[in-house]
This record gives C-alpha cells, structure tokens and sequence, in this order.
C-alpha cells in the first residue's frame, strides 16, 4: 500500500529499535559504543592476517571476541558492558564470513618496508625563561582538563582513534559534550575546589532569585498598563516588554549554569576514582614492561658470555 500510494518504504526493517541516546549520537557524529567498537575491529583487522592475530589485537584495545565456529554469531565484549554484542549488528563488514574475507585479503596484499627508517629530524626550540615558575594547574580545573586531554576532547583533532582508550574512558565517550561545558564552566570562572564551586552555585541563585523578583515587578507593571490604556501599544510598555525578554534570557543562561555546577558536584569524585584506577593500572603495566625488558637484557647478556667462552 505504501507503494501504491508513493510512501516510503523501509526495504531492511531491524527487528529492535536503537536506544535514542545511541540514534543522536550517531546522528551528531559522535563516539559512541558501537562505532567504538567497529573502529577496533577495522584496527585489528588492518593488523591480523589470521583469526588468532584478530583476537590478539582486540584483546590488546580492552576487546574479548567470542570466535567459536560452533556459533552461529561471533560475539564481541569491552571490559564495563554488562552484555555481549552480536558482531552482524555492527553492519554488513562485521559479519562472521566478512570478517574473514577482509582477513584473508590482507594476505594477499603485503607491504614491504625498509628494516630501518630515516629518522625525521626533530626541531629543538630553547626558552629563556625558566619553567619553574610556571603555576601547575591543579583541583577541580586541573581534573577536568586532564580527564578532557584523556578522553581525546583536547587537544581537538580530526581523526581520533577511540578504540584504545582506557574502558574507563569509554564509559564517557557519549558524555562527552556535558563534561566539555562543564570544563569550560571551570576555567571561565577558576574554580578549583569545591568551596569555590559551593560559592559560585550560590552566587548564580542569589541572583536568579533577585531577578525573578524584578521581574514579577514588571509583569505587574505590564499590567497596569494594559489596564490603563487598553488596546494600545505604547513606548512605556514595550520598553517593560524588553526589560522582561532580558530578564528571561538571563535566568535561562543561569539555570544552564546552576545545572553544570550540580553536574560537577555529581560528576567530579567519579571522574577522581577513575583516574586513580587508570593510573594504578598504568603503573603496573609499566613495571612489568620493565621486568621483561630487563629479563631480556640480562638473557642477551649471557648468551653473549656463552659464545665469548666457546670462542
């Protein structure tokens, strides 16, 4: 019928609708869980040459992909998702035989490259002054600031690679445009503590409250002048008219900043926690990367003894 009667028409329904936070996000092109996801698989892919390769890299990005043949769907996890993913969700490239596909044509297309590169020349700039006077940046601002440069918001580039964030960070890529106005809340105002938060919050209500007050006041005096003059349109009241549309607009802009500092007050002790996670992990990751180089120096180092001694 629809057809029939020129209406469009949904050639490839899906049986489930996306959640509407997922359908904007993609809509405003920004990262979300699933084209995180699809970025990984690609990475991996453009690095694998078999199935095992393809898991190796995605365990690498935080990834677990369930590849048993006796399945019918390959199924994908991230460390913080509560549920597996069905790979053919991701769209036509992410099916079981397309993944393959795409696997096998790397083996026919093998670059070769130079053993060693040329190094590129690296530009050395001097500064006179020292940088010990330099204040670090530090409380809520410095947080923010940090958290942004670690979630990829800062500095701002074009092509971001997600799939290697923390799956800490990931949590937030869809969170993204609310902690960005919240940061830029607090390097406008310099806030770096909570108390100054506190004292900040306070202010904008102080001043919500005054204005709301002042503008009763006019909408009484609109009145009187209706009252007065009926039907008629003169200076005086569209100059209270204007003073109302000001007012307005004043209390929507601090109602929007009232909510980012509640926001903040929410947000910042998790942000806190989570840092403190990534750079535990981090440091620990570091001290085995150093226990191995270690170990492998000291192995190079005998091997060389053993073949000075059969010389």
């Amino acid at each position: 019928m629809c057809r029939e009667y020129a209406l469009s028409v949904i050639e490839d329904p899906i049986g489930r609708k996306k959640p509407y936070a997922l359908c904007q996000a993609e809509k405003n092109g920004l990262p979300n869980r699933d084209n995180v996801a699809r970025q990984a698989i690609d990475e991996a892919i453009s690095k694998s040459f078999t199935l095992k390769d393809f898991d190796r890299q995605l365990a690498m990005m935080g990834y677990r992909i369930n590849l048993n043949p006796n399945r019918k769907y390959w199924t994908i996890i991230c460390k913080g998702w509560e549920r597996t993913k069905r790979l053919y969700k991701l769209g036509g490239d992410y099916t079981n035989e397309r993944i393959i596909e795409r696997i096998r044509e790397n083996t026919y297309a093998v670059k070769f490259t130079a053993l060693a590169e040329p190094k590129k020349q690296v530009k050395i700039y001097r500064v006179n002054d020292s940088t010990k006077k330099v204040k670090k940046i530090g409380g809520l601002r410095g947080l923010y600031l940090h958290y942004c440069f670690r979630l990829g918001i800062l500095p701002k580039r074009k092509n971001k690679n997600y799939a290697r964030l923390h799956y800490l960070l990931k949590e937030d890529l869809m969170k993204m445009d609310a902690i960005t106005r919240e940061t830029k809340l607090l390097c406008r105002n310099h806030i770096e503590t909570a108390g100054q938060l506190s004292e900040y919050k306070g202010s904008l209500k102080t001043e919500m409250e005054e204005l709301t007050e002042q503008r009763k006041g006019l909408y009484a005096q609109s009145r009187k002048l209706t009252d007065a003059v009926p039907g008629s349109e003169n200076g005086e009241k569209e100059a209270v008219k204007a003073q109302i549309t000001e007012i307005t607009e004043r209390l929507k802009a601090i109602r929007k900043e009232v909510r980012l500092c509640e926001g903040i007050e929410a947000r910042s002790e998790t942000l806190r926690k989570k840092m403190q996670i990534i750079r535990a992990e981090e440091t620990k990751e570091k001290g085995k990367e150093t226990m191995k180089n270690e170990h492998r120096r000291r192995s190079g180092r005998t091997n060389c003894k053993n073949e000075l001694r059969r010389s």
